[in-house]
């Protein structure tokens, strides 16, 4: 673990996970990660932003276009779903991260202002992320020009937009990428117990609150990512730390994915925080996954080693 990314870990620990335990105001959160997002996220060289409205005949979307080099000809579309316990977050907090993904394989990415939780339950980001698919397609981008990627509960949306995407039958994108995936909304898996300690951003103690939050009476292991079927899916990209607490949402998504034939790498990480990525600048280790994504992409998609 490098020196920077002890010092990391000690101030998150410290007060990120600390006022989250508090807090059961989701505008105050919103309005908290809006600030780190903006002073704390290091912006990538020559980003920008656009924002815009995701359209299909029926429904429609605000969000955001951002990418790195304005005038540049894009090879393809990054749908990016944001994380925040479906409660917090939005375009403008993963923008950053977003675009730098996107830079990667040369595309630009495309960030759905998804409807929040308590005020908008289940299924309303999951149809927000739907919509947003199809309405990208409609401009006359193939899905072999799309990945998907999201964090933490925008891993959930990704998961929910392939098993939507598998049922009905329809075009999937080229990849996904999962930053440590929320997949298990049952909470069962062990490392929230074995992990609580560790976990340097999330606490435990907010699960019951988020479950409610989001769910309602809607019982959790029916539309649980971790317990649905793959058979036939794009290949996934899994990314998690050893020490967060949805450690094994991570480990038994990777397992079930093995079991059914889709192609999965899952990588981890020591001592990181949940979703380091965000943290890019900070702490080696980031840069190292940064690496680590852009490899697995360009492999899926250019057949670049």
């Amino acid at each position: 673990m490098s020196v920077r990314l002890k010092i990391s870990n000690f101030y998150t620990r410290l007060t990120v996970k600390s006022f989250l335990r508090k807090n059961n105001n989701p505008l105050r959160v919103r309005k908290w990660l809006e600030n780190q997002a903006k002073f704390f996220f290091r912006t990538p060289k020559d980003f920008w932003k656009t924002p815009t409205i995701f359209k299909t005949e029926s429904k429609s979307v605000k969000g955001l276009w951002v990418g790195c080099g304005e005038d540049k000809v894009y090879e393809g579309v990054l749908l990016y779903m944001h994380g925040g316990a479906f409660i917090f977050g939005s375009p403008k907090t993963h923008m950053k991260l977003a675009a730098r993904i996107a830079r990667e394989i040369n595309f630009k990415a495309a960030l759905p202002d998804y409807r929040l939780a308590p005020e908008n339950k289940y299924p309303c980001a999951v149809e927000d992320v739907i919509t947003t698919y199809q309405a990208i397609l409609s401009t006359g981008i193939k899905s072999s020009q799309i990945v998907l990627a999201g964090d933490s509960a925008g891993g959930t949306l990704v998961l929910e937009l392939i098993n939507h995407l598998l049922k009905k039958k329809l075009d999937l994108p080229a990849a996904a990428v999962l930053l440590s995936p929320l997949t298990d909304l049952t909470f069962s898996g062990n490392s929230i117990k074995t992990n609580k300690e560790a976990e340097v951003i999330l606490p435990a103690e907010q699960i019951d609150f988020m479950k409610t939050s989001y769910l309602g009476s809607i019982d959790p292991k029916g539309i649980s990512p971790l317990f649905y079927q793959y058979s036939g899916s794009c290949p996934i990209l899994i990314h998690v730390s050893e020490s967060e607490i949805l450690l094994d949402d991570s480990t038994r998504l990777s397992k079930r994915l093995k079991s059914e034939g889709v192609d999965v790498v899952m990588q981890k990480m020591a001592n990181t925080p949940h979703v380091w990525h965000l943290m890019y600048g900070y702490f080696p280790e980031a840069k190292q996954s940064f690496n680590q994504i852009s490899k697995f992409l360009n492999t899926k998609l250019f057949n670049k080693i």
